[in-house]
């Protein structure tokens, strides 16, 4: 197992005033590590586009309910709106 360069996954955070964020980081977040950003995380996703189709489309598609809903509804619309990772958090 080894203490080398984790892979950085994405993740969708709901902050502490309800807007949802997305964001990447090497380490799994903790209350410590991302408390002052976010008060729930929803991940890891594999990819920014199934995190992003996740903070954009959720409310509205009863579908996406789940990390690998969001990646597989996102690849199969080919999902391109806005993808832009809103934060990294180093660890």
């Amino acid at each position: 197992m080894g203490g080398g360069n984790m892979k950085k996954r994405y993740y969708v955070g709901y902050s502490v005033g309800n807007s949802m964020f997305t964001f990447s980081m090497g380490a799994s977040p903790t209350v410590e590590n991302v408390g002052q950003y976010a008060k729930a995380v929803i991940g890891p996703f594999r990819t920014l586009r199934g995190a992003a189709f996740m903070r954009d489309c959720r409310a509205s598609n009863p579908h996406c309910r789940t990390v690998s809903e969001a990646e597989a509804i996102a690849k199969q619309l080919s999902y391109h709106a806005p993808i832009m990772l809103d934060r990294t958090v180093d660890c």
